[in-house]
């Protein structure tokens, strides 16, 4: 299959998905999404944080693998759509600790990079308790990689709250945040956060959220994926169900909107590109 963009263009799968401690029912369901992405001639599918397993800690610790793991054993589904993927979050196994890390595995199968989540989530409220520092261990370094001439930042769910991270990708045409965030503070800080990194830095943001219910801890997603654009408009946006979202991005309105208001320019520190 050959992708009918431009390097104007990027187009966008994101899989929004509910995903189980089960990791063959979860890949079926990103076998799914794949052979949707082929059809909609997709540059790149995006895939939440937790798609190949959603369980509690214990549990997740008997799935984990290392990251040459994961990548035979996920590089084939790019191989046979020809899709770029970003797995948006696995439990990457590296000198006896565990990293969330996202995986960017090429059209032919190949890792181009990696990105262990630096910040960890913690929530402490009357509801429920959740540490991720329980588990894993933080990442140290932004991670940004290209894609058929697009600059794309990478952050991982509670990332999202941290813009001082997004300001590292001053310059990116395109962030992506995979991640569950859960009902209760994604309803309240979800888009209101993915519309704000959109517009202090001027680029398409992509959020990409589990959905339905964790069924060890019983912690409910928010679902809600979305595309913002650089002006800070959704451009296409999920219900709390899974689905898929396609959306064709242009490199013309990052322009425009550089142009009218050019922030950037006074940005003291950037990622080198």
């Amino acid at each position: 299959m050959t992708s009918g963009s431009t390097p104007s263009e990027l187009r966008l799968t994101l899989c929004q998905v509910a995903a189980v401690a089960d990791v063959e029912t979860n890949l079926r369901k990103a076998e799914s999404a794949f052979e949707e992405a082929q059809t909609q001639q997709s540059d790149l599918i995006i895939f939440p944080e937790n798609i190949f397993f959603r369980g509690s800690q214990d549990e997740v610790r008997t799935v984990g693998l290392s990251r040459d793991e994961f990548v035979a054993r996920l590089g084939g589904y790019s191989r046979q759509s020809e899709v770029c993927a970003v797995w948006g979050g696995t439990p990457v196994r590296r000198a006896g600790n565990f990293y969330n890390t996202a995986l960017i595995i090429s059209a032919s199968g190949e890792l181009i990079a990696e990105y262990a989540k630096a910040h960890l989530f913690e929530y402490h409220g009357s509801d429920q308790q959740l540490d991720e520092t329980t588990l894993y261990d933080r990442g140290q370094s932004p991670l940004a990689f290209e894609l058929k001439d697009w600059r794309i930042g990478m952050t991982i769910c509670y990332d999202l709250r941290f813009p001082e991270l997004y300001r590292v990708f001053a310059g990116a045409h395109l962030i992506l945040c995979t991640a569950e965030f859960t009902h209760t503070t994604g309803k309240a800080h979800w888009e209101v956060l993915l519309r704000a990194r959109a517009i202090e830095n001027q680029c398409y943001v992509a959020g990409v959220n589990q959905c339905g219910i964790n069924p060890s801890l019983s912690v409910k997603a928010y679902g809600h994926s979305m595309v913002i654009d650089p002006w800070g408009e959704i451009l296409t946006v999920a219900e709390e169900s899974e689905t898929c979202l396609h959306c064709v991005i242009q490199k013309n309105r990052i322009h425009d909107v550089r142009s009218r208001i050019p922030a950037l320019q006074s940005i003291a520190h950037r990622i080198e590109w």
